[in-house]
């Protein structure tokens, strides 16, 4: 794989796509991807982790496995409780640079923060 293959990602989610689910708060998207040592990973964007910002969930290593995994994150992502917080799997080139410069994970793990409440005028 080339340093720049991740280029060929963009512009085509609909072909990659293995599910979405679409909310008010975010969205829980799972798709192939061929930046990353496993094909296939779950990104979760949700308004109460990473300042609203995606995080990769989890990677797998079959369309199958990712099917599961995104019936998973979505149920866990709807529940009535939320988790405490959600950890960056991520496995691309950028996220194994990232591990290098803080090798005890810290920039891996985003702990919930509840979005304040919006008012409308």
């Amino acid at each position: 794989m080339g340093m720049f293959d991740f280029f060929s990602m963009y512009n085509n989610y609909e072909d990659r796509k293995v599910g979405r689910y679409d909310a008010d708060w975010g969205f829980v998207s799972t798709a192939y991807v061929n930046d990353a040592a496993k094909p296939y990973e779950t990104a979760v964007q949700h308004r109460d982790y990473n300042n609203g910002k995606m995080v990769i969930v989890e990677p797998y290593d079959t369309k199958e496995e990712a099917e599961l995994g995104h019936a998973y994150w979505v149920g866990t992502m709807t529940a009535e409780t939320l988790p405490e917080r959600l950890v960056d799997r991520g496995l691309s080139g950028v996220s194994q640079l990232c591990d290098v410069f803080d090798s005890n994970d810290e920039w891996r793990i985003f702990e919930r923060q509840p979005a304040p409440p919006t008012t409308e005028e």
